[in-house]
């Protein structure tokens, strides 16, 4: 079951804990995201909101591109103890 919704049409399968509220960080491939927002959002959002965030930000854009967004998807990636992910995002680095 599909709990949040991401924009390549997937989906995040990872729960929302019965207190927790999804609200989604705007992530559009024309244009950057505002870093220290970003960096605030996933300091504080559910774990499911940053897993599909880190779907749509892959989505639209290249990380390699992108140096201050990869170091901040990376160090949130590293945070959350999904270091799997963040070690296949700095092969391609």
């Amino acid at each position: 079951m599909v709990s949040i919704e991401t924009q390549d049409g997937l989906g995040i399968t990872t729960p929302l804990l019965q207190h927790e509220k999804h609200i989604s960080f705007p992530v559009h491939k024309d244009t950057d995201p505002d870093m220290k927002l970003l960096q605030d959002y996933l300091d504080s959002a559910p774990v499911a909101s940053r897993l599909a965030l880190f779907r749509d930000i892959q989505l639209n854009f290249v990380l390699e591109n992108c140096k201050e967004l990869y170091k901040i998807v990376i160090d949130a990636m590293s945070k959350m103890d999904l270091m799997d992910e963040a070690n296949r995002l700095s092969v391609h680095n």
